[in-house]
């Protein structure tokens, strides 16, 4: 009997729990207004069939056979074959996790996600995260979705001295670069040498070129770290119990000619990292 009574109040407990879930789980969809870069704005997803969300849009004006918006949503659809591939929102409602919106500065874009690729049709984008801005006068205007694209140059973002980072590397053809990444920011001429660097903010990296061809970088961003775990913000401490006490250091910089690679400091943290050929 009493297990009776204890299967009936699983029953009766189990079908309370249905009835709360299939109450509240729309209502929190319509509520969830949450960028997530490649996958979703609230809870209309890429990738998936325009029918399953049509009820949450409402309403559509057709701009174009794949281009649908929805003005109470504040948001369009890119649709190819009846599938969501992009989605654009124009309405300061949503936003990323961080916190960035419509409406918001391209400072605070630049404070929270680091600096983005320009393209030629002037969208600011971050491909590894699948996210776009569209910006006039420094505000951001349209926030867009897409699929994200890892970048088939960082790799693994593992340094390995005197040799690459990622999957560039030391005598590689600069054109491979620009192809991948566009023109950089910035080529200036390093004094005194026929080494130019070639500056790609969004990447956190600084090219050096020599007649054509990859001669090393300097490598700004904290993603990129070596087999060891040494990266940008380590302490100086640090990279000397690592690599020993032979280098050569000049001012607030430390050179291991003979390993390919060298620190720069401030305050005593690294501030960046130097990838160069080895040197006897």
């Amino acid at each position: 009997m009493k297990n009776n009574s204890f299967i009936k109040c699983l029953l009766i407990i189990t079908i309370l729990l249905s009835v709360i879930i299939l109450t509240f789980i729309p209502a929190l969809a319509q509520n969830d207004r949450l960028i997530v870069g490649g996958k979703r704005v609230g809870p209309v997803y890429l990738g998936k069939p325009l029918s399953q969300f049509e009820k949450f849009l409402g309403p559509r004006k057709v701009m174009n056979p794949t281009l649908f918006d929805y003005p109470n949503k504040g948001m369009a659809l890119m649709v190819k074959k009846g599938i969501v591939r992009g989605i654009m929102v124009y309405s300061p409602m949503y936003k990323t996790g961080k916190g960035v919106k419509v409406g918001g500065s391209i400072k605070t874009l630049k404070k929270r996600y680091g600096n983005y690729l320009l393209t030629d049709a002037g969208a600011l984008i971050y491909t590894e995260l699948g996210l776009a801005f569209n910006e006039k006068n420094y505000k951001i205007t349209k926030i867009l979705v897409v699929p994200a694209s890892p970048d088939p140059l960082l790799g693994d973002k593992i340094i390995v001295p005197g040799q690459r980072v990622g999957n560039i590397k030391i005598g590689m053809d600069i054109s491979i670069i620009t192809k991948h990444w566009g023109n950089p920011r910035a080529i200036e001429n390093i004094p005194g040498s026929q080494v130019k660097t070639y500056t790609y903010d969004h990447k956190g990296m600084k090219i050096l070129v020599e007649s054509g061809m990859v001669a090393g970088a300097q490598i700004l961003s904290y993603k990129f770290r070596t087999r060891e775990g040494i990266t940008v913000k380590n302490s100086r401490n640090q990279v000397i119990k690592t690599y020993g006490k032979r280098y050569k250091q000049v001012k607030d910089s430390i050179n291991y000619r003979s390993l390919g690679i060298g620190f720069y400091f401030h305050k005593g943290r690294v501030i960046s990292i130097l990838l160069s050929p080895r040197m006897e």
